[in-house]
């Protein structure tokens, strides 16, 4: 099952509870993280109510922080698909405490 089949099955199969179905979608997008795309996992996560993608999410977050940076739109992006933006640099303070601050809200 491909990463982006599994988002887009994950939302009806949590609405109509099919448990294996959601639990097979929910290990894809786990083991399919990257810089590109886990933002609209946690989006999804969100909206399905899933803690353990949540969890992932922010913890694959956390894991690469010295590679992300937070855009003005709020999505994740790669270091260095960022102009201006140097690996191994950390991001501004004001950025890190605004993204600490969304994943907090992300688990309320």
């Amino acid at each position: 099952m491909l990463a982006e089949h599994a988002m887009e099955l994950l939302v009806p199969a949590t609405k109509y509870e099919v448990p294996l179905l959601v639990h097979a979608c929910t290990q894809q997008l786990i083991g399919a993280l990257s810089l590109t795309s886990v933002t609209s996992v946690l989006q999804t996560a969100v909206v399905t109510d899933s803690q353990l993608l949540r969890k992932s999410c922010i913890a694959f977050i956390a894991t690469h922080l010295s590679e992300v940076v937070v855009t003005e739109g709020g999505a994740v992006a790669a270091v260095a698909a960022v102009p201006n933006c140097t690996a191994g640099s950390p991001p501004p303070v004001l950025i890190l405490i605004l993204l600490i601050t969304w994943c907090i809200l992300c688990l309320l």
